[in-house]
């Protein structure tokens, strides 16, 4: 919580040091370009977790269904997978275990 806050904090003195010494317009693109780059930052990441979650769901579809190691998936199966993966990475990024 307290990390946002001060991300927040750093954010609004930023924009406000840029309007204040370059006007209006320059503290706006700059306001964008944050959101752009953290919007892209926090959806790479998301989907770097949700293939890291992909590789232990698939495991343990492959136990419960009592298939190789290497035997391919069935899409229905990588369905299944992709959606407890991303569950996951849901319940992760709001704090939940």
């Amino acid at each position: 919580m307290a990390y946002g806050l001060v991300r927040i904090a750093i954010l609004l003195a930023s924009v406000a040091g840029l309007w204040y010494t370059l006007g209006i317009i320059p503290a706006l693109v700059g306001l964008a370009i944050y959101f752009v780059v953290g919007t892209v930052a926090l959806r790479v990441s998301y989907q770097k977790q949700i293939a890291k979650w992909m590789v232990s769901f698939t495991d343990t579809i492959r136990k419960d269904d009592r298939l190789a190691k290497d035997a391919p998936l069935s899409p229905v199966q990588v369905n299944e997978a992709r959606a407890l993966a991303a569950a996951a990475v849901a319940r992760a990024m709001r704090g939940e275990s």
